[in-house]
């Protein structure tokens, strides 16, 4: 450490170089800089460094950051840039307006990038899912909610397999969800708001980790059986809202292996009458049955 600045010189020169190639228009990066009052990286905006190591490990940039698009300075590969930071366990990336440049070489973060999150950029299918894959292989946490990915979920996905949380809502996602893409270390899976369509894979229901299952606001046509859910015993939040076509066949003696706090089944087929299962849910907090098509007397 020189002078009490715990910045690496290295890091941040990269650090550097990724907002020169920027337009920051608001000003989010100003704290950024060569003056001598802004030597230290790790104080600024965003960045977050080791205690101990002093490395960055968590980079956190949030608003517009538009690339520079004059010909004569084209937009360089702002995420090769990112790459000089080894030790980087998280990267949030939510609504900066980035072009998505497919890395020229891969990511340098095997054992470190623990997190990764690029919210609401627009990044398409062909260009988001290849860079996912070339992340570390201990990525424990996935958010890629409101892009335009698009088409099925790839395959490959499955073989992040220390992959707790995976989040992709708020895209064109259709098709069936195929099993070998989830991990059965899932915690945390977020599908709502999509194009899915099909029947719900009952693999789901062996995701014995599972506590939040949000699968609200898609296409599925499927009839909903105890079978989905027969290994799901840390289940604590259910959306299966707003699927028209999906509609419940469970038995009236029925004893979920679960303890909900929240579950939502507005707008599917849930009656004609109140489900008898969901009396044995003695944690309930939050309930939604409404437009689920249910008649007669609550008792």
């Amino acid at each position: 450490m020189k002078d009490g600045i715990r910045c690496i010189e290295e890091e941040r020169e990269a650090l550097l170089k990724f907002k020169d190639e920027l337009i920051d228009e608001y000003g989010r990066l100003s704290s950024w800089g060569n003056e001598k009052y802004k030597e230290d990286c790790c104080k600024w905006s965003g960045v977050s460094c080791d205690n101990q190591t002093n490395h960055i490990v968590r980079l956190d940039l949030q608003g517009p950051l538009d690339g520079e698009y004059e010909s004569t300075a084209p937009l360089k590969d702002w995420f090769q840039t990112i790459t000089k930071l080894n030790q980087l366990k998280s990267l949030v990336l939510s609504s900066c307006n980035l072009p998505m440049v497919l890395p020229s070489s891969p990511f340098n973060t095997s054992n470190s990038l623990l997190q990764f999150v690029v919210v609401g950029n627009e990044f398409s299918s062909s260009r988001i899912f290849p860079l996912v894959f070339n992340l570390s292989s201990s990525l424990s946490f996935l958010d890629l909610s409101s892009n335009k990915l698009h088409g099925e979920i790839p395959i490959s996905l499955g073989n992040m397999s220390g992959l707790t949380s995976l989040f992709l809502s708020h895209n064109q996602l259709t098709g069936k969800v195929p099993c070998p893409a989830l991990s059965s270390s899932l915690t945390y899976l977020d599908l709502s708001r999509n194009m899915f369509n099909g029947t719900i894979a009952q693999c789901i229901g062996s995701l014995s980790k599972l506590e939040s299952l949000y699968l609200g606001s898609n296409n599925f046509e499927d009839v909903i059986a105890e079978s989905h859910f027969f290994n799901l015993s840390q289940l604590k939040y259910l959306d299966l809202s707003f699927n028209p076509s999906i509609s419940f066949n469970i038995s009236l003696g029925w004893n979920p292996p679960f303890q909900l706090t929240s579950v939502d089944l507005s707008g599917c087929k849930v009656g004609p009458h109140f489900p008898a299962w969901l009396r044995t849910q003695t944690t309930l907090e939050i309930l939604d049955i409404s437009n689920a098509e249910i008649s007669g007397t609550v008792l």
